[in-house]
């Protein structure tokens, strides 16, 4: 029978190690003080699987169906790459980062923090359900949020199916990534390459050409009651119309910019379901002419030229953190108005008027109606005030959800 190992001299248990007790390594006394394998475990895989059902989905289900809002704000594939990333796992992982601060404060701290967490994304989960309900009413809209984000909390402290669920979750945003990236309307912008200048075209007596498409322009707010252009007023106007010729009658294929624009380019109405791009638009006037014109060009909202020709368009192909920001702000705001109840969308920017820089555009806005206020802060006499939209919305895929706010289309219960 083997002894017991004698006891050191102040009774204690002997040491494994004849020169003192062993020391922990550094790092792994650092992952204990940061609870980074709590956080590794369970709180990161958590967070993820939460920020996917309750924003990662439906933010890249509804950008994904709405690739004319990455070629109107001239989103490089490397930006929209980006944008699919960041949504699905930068700010999930920024979060993480947050918990593990707040734990290297202190233990209680970084559980407050955690615990905030997943209230917050479960409230925001319940609020997108109530939305897609159709629930309009405040009180019940709060109501869901506080009572989806309780039952994830509860859920997530006490019940253990609940915790193995969201382990599993935790993949969730990957596949909505990939979904993203591969499959939808989206990706095309991916795969698909530009058109080339033509070959072969002669032109007899080169001339400077000038195009210049004023997009919603109201020409009867040129015109006289006989229906000519107010020379008084708008004299160059005028003398354009009797130097020129006007096509009194002309008007526009469609309201849409994105199909508007490109039709007045290539003089064909574009087929269902294409994009205002080169690529669905490969003969156009920018291409006939590219290989005999210097062409500096300026889409706004369309991106018919390719970037082989304009020179402007190859400087929008590199990737720009500015773009690319402004970009995840504007889908923010559009997600917020596709979720929130309706007091909390009132104070947000309406997104029916263009496909992008709605912070910018409310800004103006907003001064503008500043401007336009007496001390008193009414409006002046005979200004009309409206929610409804303009009958020729160029952002045709948002719609409206109620009197209170705007929001995307095609979303799970929101058709028409």
């Amino acid at each position: 029978m083997s002894e017991a190992p004698e006891p050191d001299g102040d009774g204690g248990a002997p040491s494994p190690d004849a020169d003192g007790p062993a020391r922990v390594p550094a790092w792994r006394r650092v992952a204990r003080r940061l609870h980074l394998r709590e956080i590794g475990r369970h709180n990161a895989l958590v967070l993820l699987a939460l920020w996917g059902l309750a924003v990662a989905q439906p933010v890249l289900d509804l950008f994904g169906k709405n690739p004319e809002f990455f070629v109107a704000n001239s989103l490089s594939k490397e930006e929209l790459v980006a944008f699919g990333v960041l949504v699905a796992l930068g700010i999930p992982l920024a979060l993480v980062v947050v918990e593990v601060v707040a734990y290297l404060v202190h233990p209680r701290v970084g559980l407050a923090v955690h615990v905030a967490l997943v209230f917050g994304l479960g409230a925001l989960f319940g609020l997108y359900l109530a939305r897609q309900l159709g629930v309009g009413s405040d009180v019940l809209s709060v109501a869901a949020a506080v009572a989806a984000g309780g039952l994830v909390l509860y859920g997530e402290r006490r019940v253990a199916g609940v915790r193995m669920g969201l382990h599993y979750l935790a993949f969730a945003p990957l596949v909505f990534l990939a979904a993203f990236l591969l499959f939808s309307s989206s990706s095309k912008l991916l795969s698909e390459g530009e058109a080339e200048a033509a070959t072969g075209v002669t032109i007899g007596r080169p001339a400077p050409i000038v195009i210049v498409q004023m997009d919603e322009f109201p020409v009867a707010s040129l015109l006289t009651e006989d229906g000519e252009v107010n020379a008084e007023r708008f004299p160059n106007f005028a003398r354009l119309a009797d130097e020129g010729t006007w096509y009194r009658n002309a008007t526009s294929i469609s309201p849409k910019t994105t199909d508007s624009v490109p039709a007045m380019l290539t003089g064909l109405i574009p087929e269902l379901g294409a994009l205002p791009t080169s690529a669905d638009h490969p003969r156009s006037l920018f291409t006939l002419l590219g290989d005999r014109y210097e062409q500096h060009v300026t889409e706004p909202v369309t991106s018919v030229c390719p970037s082989t020709i304009c020179v402007n368009r190859a400087e929008q192909e590199r990737f720009n953190y500015r773009r690319s920001r402004q970009a995840v702000l504007d889908a923010s705001v559009v997600y917020f108005q596709a979720t929130l109840p309706p007091f909390l969308r009132d104070q947000l920017p309406a997104v029916d008027r263009a496909w992008g820089g709605f912070i910018d555009d409310a800004n103006v806005e907003s001064a503008d109606t500043s401007a336009a206020l007496d001390p008193s802060g009414a409006a002046p006499a005979g200004a009309e005030q409206s929610g409804a939209p303009p009958s020729n919305d160029p952002s045709y895929k948002w719609k409206a959800l109620g009197p209170q706010g705007w929001a995307p289309r095609y979303q799970a219960g929101l058709f028409d």
